[in-house]
């Protein structure tokens, strides 16, 4: 069996549902570039690219396949067996994830620039929010798989620009930018 999906996060995370205040229903958050510090070359921004995949590999089919479409009693007790033994029994409990399950899919919305858009650096690239009270927690849950899914393709996306850029920038030079 592959991995529950629902696992998929930052261990500090499995509990973060219940430090937030008594009363929250919507929780909206953003994923947002902070800086170019290991890559000053992207002083204009880096390029929006597979966040379309980070959705349907991860929020839809690995979601749907690993966890919505296996036995509720299956994927919850393989959350409670992999978290109680890494944060002690019972400490994070599963009734939020047995609701999760209940309800069949992730109420959350996600807004994004287009792939290909240039995003300058600290403007948000993707943001999240929850449709539904109960589940507010969801919206920072896979913030760890966010970072780690999208951190590749755009540093190659943005890469492959530069490059691009420089290559452009010479042919104009030796006059093969006007070649077609």
């Amino acid at each position: 069996m592959k991995s529950n999906s629902i696992l998929l996060t930052d261990g500090y995370k499995l509990d973060h549902r219940r430090q937030y205040p008594s009363g929250t229903e919507y929780v909206y958050s953003n994923w947002t570039l902070r800086s170019n510090q290991y890559f000053p070359e992207a002083n204009e921004g880096v390029v929006v690219f597979g966040i379309q995949y980070f959705i349907k590999e991860y929020l839809i089919k690995q979601m749907n396949e690993n966890f919505f479409n296996k036995p509720k009693e299956e994927v919850v007790s393989a959350f409670a067996r992999r978290v109680n033994s890494f944060l002690g029994p019972n400490k994070v409990g599963i009734k939020h994830i047995e609701q999760l399950h209940d309800l069949g899919y992730l109420p959350i919305e996600i807004k994004a620039l287009p792939e290909g858009t240039l995003c300058p650096i600290r403007v948000p690239a993707l943001t999240f929010v929850n449709t539904l009270p109960k589940f507010f927690w969801l919206t920072n849950y896979f913030e760890t798989l966010i970072s780690t899914t999208l951190w590749l393709p755009m540093t190659s996306a943005t890469s492959a620009r530069l490059y691009k850029k420089e290559l452009m920038r010479h042919a104009k030079k030796t006059g093969f930018a006007d070649q077609q």
